[in-house]
């Protein structure tokens, strides 16, 4: 892998980098880990790649739960403007704004 990358000109940051493996046999493969700069990239079950959480397994279960998350801290904001005598048309604007 490193030889592609120094043949295309580019570097892979090994700190930034993790692997995410997608198996789906029964009994899983095992795959030597991917070695950059010497130093061996950390398996992860999850990764967020443009905004989007891709699992090892390909559901949408952690992506769900982050939006969801996102959602309810957004409302609890507009509920406390709200209960510290905010004006609505203001709250909406507010929200339009950072939205």
């Amino acid at each position: 892998m490193q030889d592609w990358f120094s043949v295309n000109k580019m570097q892979l940051n090994a700190a930034k980098s993790k692997e995410l493996l997608f198996d789906f046999k029964r009994s899983p493969h095992s795959f030597s880990p991917v070695s950059v700069s010497g130093s061996d990239l950390s398996f992860v079950d999850s990764a967020k790649i443009l905004g989007l959480t891709v699992s090892s397994d390909l559901s949408w279960n952690a992506h769900v739960q982050e939006v969801i998350k996102k959602a309810n801290k957004r409302l609890y904001f507009l509920i406390l403007l709200l209960r510290s005598g905010i004006p609505p048309k203001d709250i909406v604007n507010f929200y339009c704004m950072c939205g």
